[in-house]
């Protein structure tokens, strides 16, 4: 204990200046309330992996297990999910791998602190389990909100026209784009931000959608607006999905293609991508040149026309044979009014 509190002592001033209000705490009380929070959280995390990779058929183990408030609830887990990814819940991360650093053990796994949140944080979003990513930001990371940020924009390219700030540009929904042609498929990317557009086809990375995905993307997004130099990459993302999904029709045609995992109803999946970035002001629009092809893709009318053409009459089989029969029908009536004249 006396190791903790000289190590955190060292990080008190940093510590302070990184809550919004001034903490009403002296030294010792303030040092106390790092300590106690910040092993809470260190515990859980390495506790989530023993959990998981221990055998659940050993009897030390499982009677070691059944009476953790925690993992013995699997509505705590939710819980826990939920709030350690409310903005307003963010503890230093700096303190929290200092008490990672000092609370180590020679047995212990040998992931680092930002492995075994990842992994306690797992596939909720995606496909791409958390814990197999890494993250590919150059500054050290603020919290748990700015770790999984991190992450989840590592691999996205920015798609500015020119690199300067540009308003976001609005675009049809899922809907009017099948009508005019778009095809919509699930891409083989398990990074959600990595959305492409060519040859008439959206390529989308699969989402999972469940209760606390709005609040996810809310506290995601309230960042961007309050951390000055965060670039609005899951903002942009926000406003894009919002353009595509206006009705409950536009996210069963996405879940029919497997591009969203919906655990709601159409229609309240639809409403939360609609009112998902509500009052919030996009310093830049990283989709910016897919909406432009988009645009251009859908002003060119030879594509609404053949999938006009497609769905009128090549939508069934009997379509189809009915299409040929007309069509050698017509090449035989002009054969034997050919005949007949010569």
């Amino acid at each position: 204990m006396l190791s903790l509190v000289k190590g955190i002592k060292e990080f008190e001033e940093h510590a302070r200046d990184c809550y919004q209000e001034p903490i009403g705490l002296d030294q010792n009380e303030f040092i106390e309330m790092l300590i106690i929070d910040g092993c809470f959280l260190v515990e859980l995390f390495r506790k989530e992996e023993i959990y998981d990779l221990g055998s659940k058929d050993d009897p030390i183990f499982k009677d070691e297990l059944k009476d953790d408030p925690i993992f013995s609830m699997s509505c705590m887990h939710e819980f826990l999910h939920h709030d350690l990814l409310l903005l307003e819940n963010q503890f230093p991360w700096f303190v929290l791998q200092s008490l990672f650093d000092l609370t180590m053990e020679n047995d212990q796994s040998s992931r680092s602190l930002a492995e075994l949140v990842l992994y306690f944080f797992g596939d909720r979003f995606s496909p791409d389990n958390l814990s197999t990513s890494t993250s590919q930001s150059h500054r050290e990371n603020l919290h748990i909100v700015d770790l999984i940020r991190n992450v989840l924009t590592s691999s996205f390219q920015d798609d500015q026209s020119n690199g300067l700030p540009e308003w976001p540009k609005r675009i049809p929904c899922v809907t009017n784009l099948v009508e005019a042609g778009v095809k919509f498929t699930k891409s083989s990317s398990n990074k959600i931000m990595d959305i492409e557009f060519k040859d008439g086809t959206f390529k989308i990375p699969q989402l999972f959608i469940h209760e606390t995905t709005e609040s996810f993307f809310r506290n995601q997004i309230a960042f961007e607006q309050c951390y000055g130099s965060c670039k609005h990459k899951i903002t942009s993302y926000a406003i894009l999905m919002d353009n595509l999904i206006n009705t409950g029709k536009d996210m069963e045609k996405l879940s029919d293609e497997g591009i969203i995992y919906n655990w709601m109803s159409a229609e309240d999946a639809s409403q939360y991508f609609n009112r998902l970035y509500d009052d919030t002001y996009v310093k830049d629009f990283y989709y910016l040149n897919l909406c432009k092809k988009v645009d251009e893709y859908c002003q060119t009318k030879r594509h609404r026309w053949r999938a006009n053409l497609m769905r009128d009459y090549f939508t069934t089989p009997w379509s189809i044979i009915s299409v040929v029969a007309a069509f050698i029908l017509l090449v035989l009536t002009f054969l034997q009014t050919l005949y007949s004249m010569m």
